[in-house]
Parts: structure tokens; sequence; C-alpha cells
């Protein structure tokens, strides 16, 4: 290699470096602006709502299995057997057959400084039922089995956006289901074995910047209207019709309970969008 080569090779070097340090100054101002903004939304959606995700409703029936065991020892060369009586508790979850969800928002923004959160008030109206089998197909046949009260669960990521419930069932606080780590739940009181249950309530709530519904297994039906002209459909189900104008918009999905696997998947997703950058 000529020296004159080397030296081109040094300058498109220098060259590449000098280039470098502005762009990384961007980067690094375009990530403390993003920080920012996100603190400033968290700090608003403290007071309001958060990203709100709905799950279910589903059934769970609390029930403890008793179960005698049997084991033979000899003893003093004699053989004995010995019982040892054992139990354990457990909660039967049974997600609705179907659900139908119409969902109206309302979306509108408060700003802190320059930046600006995505609020909105949605109202809710889910009916539907469950299909619960005689008690025996839940039993094993072999057990003792004492079912306790069922209750009927709607899981809220972000309870402090509850503004009402009401409906068919009377709703308190809580899920009472370790696997919902909040939302609400129904006493079924007058709860029958082999009978279809029916459902209907209505559900105000609070949220920000996205909404998203689980459908854990169901055949569910959403219609949704809102008054924000930029949404951004996600999540595992896309919509099967929508409409999107300048005062809003419409979807609708429909998910059979075949797709709908997996308790974990945010199936049915929005979020609400500036399409302006930062």
């Amino acid at each position: 290699m000529n020296l004159a080569a080397a030296a081109k090779i040094v300058v498109i070097g220098l060259l590449a470096l000098v280039f470098l340090v502005p762009v990384l100054m961007i980067q690094g101002l375009v990530s403390e602006r993003q920080a920012r903004r996100n603190e400033a939304v968290s700090g608003i959606a403290e007071g309001w709502g958060k990203r709100q995700t709905v799950a279910g409703p589903y059934l769970a029936i609390p029930y403890e299995r008793l179960w005698t065991e049997l084991r033979r020892e000899t003893v003093d060369g004699k053989l004995r057997e010995i019982r040892n009586e054992r139990s354990e508790s457990r909660v039967l979850r049974l997600p609705a057959a179907r659900v139908e969800w119409t969902v109206d928002a309302e979306i509108g923004e408060k700003a802190r400084g320059i930046y600006k959160a995505r609020l909105y008030s949605a109202r809710l109206h889910a009916q539907g039922s469950i299909d619960v089998e005689a008690r025996g197909r839940y039993e094993d046949g072999t057990s003792r089995y004492k079912w306790g009260t069922p209750r009927l669960v709607l899981g809220i990521s972000d309870p402090l956006g509850i503004r009402a419930a009401s409906g068919s069932h009377e709703f308190s606080p809580g899920s009472r289901d370790p696997a919902i780590p909040g939302g609400l739940h129904s006493l079924l009181k007058n709860f029958e074995f082999s009978k279809k249950h029916d459902f209907s309530f209505d559900l105000e709530l609070g949220g920000s910047e996205a909404f998203s519904l689980a459908p854990l297994g169901t055949d569910t039906a959403v219609s949704m209207r809102a008054n924000w002209p930029h949404p951004s459909f996600h999540g595992r189900f896309l919509p099967a019709a929508h409409e999107i104008r300048a005062d809003g918009f419409s979807a609708s999905w429909k998910v059979s309970r075949l797709a709908a696997q997996g308790k974990e998947d945010r199936g049915i997703s929005i979020s609400f969008i500036e399409p302006v950058g930062l």
C-alpha cells in the first residue's frame, strides 16, 4: 500500500469519526426526550388510569379435594395398613362460552409541560354465558370434594381506573383469584352445576394511551367506537372491519375459541397514537 492510499484511509476514518459525533448527540437527545415524555405520561396516568387490559370474564369455583392415602408397613413382623388423610385446595376456572363486547371511548389530552398524555373514558357493555357441566364431570371419582361459592371474575390491569360497574351481578373489588392480580368479582350464591349461566354488565373505565381485551379462550365479538382519528391496531387479532374518519374510528373483531388460546395474550389491542414525531 502506497503512502497516498494510506493517507486517504486515515482521512476517511477521521471524517467518519467527525460525523459520528453529531449522530450520537442527536440519538442522545431523542432518547432523553422520549424518557422525559414517558415520565410525564406515567405521572399523569397515575392519577387517572394506566394502559388497561380487560381479561375475561370467567367463572372461578374454589374447591377442596380430599383423599385417603394407604401405605403398608411391617411392624414387629406384622403387616399393617396405615391411612393418611390428604387434601388440597384448588380453583376450577371456566371461561365464558361466548361474550359480546360493546366499547365506547371518549379520548382527550392532558399536558405536562410540552408533553401530552392521551386519556380515555371507556364505557363497556358485556353480555354472554358460561356453560357448566354436571359436577361429576370435574371430579375424579375416587376423591371427596367440597365445593365453595363460585365467583364471576373480571380481570382489570389497573383497578385505579374503575369508575363504576353494574348489571345482572353485583361486583366487589378485587379478583380474589391469584391468577388475576387485579379486577372485580361477583359471588354466585344460587349457583347450580349442569346449567348455563348468563351474565350482562356495564363497566366504566379510565385509562391512558392504549386499551386491550384478552378473550381467554371464548367466542368473542367486539364492537368499538372512539373519537380519536389515529388508532394503531395491534395485538394477536386485527379487526375484521374498521373505519377511520376525521372525527374518530369504529372497528369490530370476531375471535373464535379455537384461536383465542393463552391467558397471557393481549388478543385485541388498540393504541391511541399521535402520528407526529417527538
